[in-house]
């Protein structure tokens, strides 16, 4: 299967794509602005895109109506942080753009691989690979492990979030190494989705944390570039 993800959440694509990767499939493009997924369709010609929905530069939703527009008949499925439940009211566009074959298929953000992956190849699915192991173990972390994971969420370098704490890189190193035994992952890219799902967290290059939830981002005052 060949894939095209376009979600301004890096760390979510880097390590879907690595999943994705492992499982056989080609992940052809990864995008960040919704405004170049025609181009990127038109140029790699792939089964299916994963397209978030809400963009600082437009809306995942308006991408999706354009690629029918110009005749793509690629298989288009958004991947939301809000619940399915939420998303599929009455009065929400996104049933609209289901019911007229905008979209093919919903999934959660805070699914498993599994579950991402039926979604694109059109079935269902189940497992536990990047689902939460435990919704309350972030809450665990300590407060410098928050502050780690909360500046990695908005793109900063391990050298970047030392500079911003005011400690050794190998230190960062350290930190992230036993959240990642408190959450039960195997990389630190986990650990940060894990934070961010857990947090809702979900910030975009060059906002601040201020823009997610609250909870669990307090720690997390400045932003930078990864």
């Amino acid at each position: 299967m060949r894939v095209v993800l376009c979600d301004d959440h890096t760390l979510f694509t880097d390590a879907l794509a690595a999943q994705l990767a492992s499982r056989g499939h080609e992940v052809v493009a990864t995008l960040t602005d919704p405004g170049t997924l025609g181009h990127a369709v038109l140029g790699t010609r792939p089964d299916v895109v994963l397209l978030d929905l809400s963009f600082p530069t437009g809306s995942g939703l308006d991408a999706a109506r354009t690629l029918r527009d110009a005749g793509s008949s690629v298989r288009v499925v958004l991947c939301t942080g809000e619940t399915l439940t939420t998303l599929t009211s009455a009065t929400r566009p996104v049933r609209t753009a289901l019911r007229d074959g905008t979209l093919d298929a919903l999934v959660e953000k805070t699914a498993d691989v599994t579950a991402i992956e039926a979604a694109l190849l059109g079935g269902t699915g189940r497992a536990h690979d990047l689902a939460p192991r435990d919704p309350k173990a972030a809450w665990r972390l300590t407060p410098r492990e928050t502050d780690v994971l909360a500046a990695l969420a908005q793109g900063l370098s391990t050298t970047k979030t030392a500079e911003r704490l005011g400690i050794a890189p190998s230190t960062v190193h350290a930190h992230v190494r036993s959240a990642m035994l408190r959450l039960d992952v195997r990389s630190r890219y986990e650990a940060v989705h894990q934070f961010v799902v857990a947090s809702g967290q979900v910030t975009h290059p060059g906002h601040g944390a201020g823009h997610g939830s609250s909870r669990g981002s307090s720690h997390a005052r400045a932003t930078a570039r990864r």
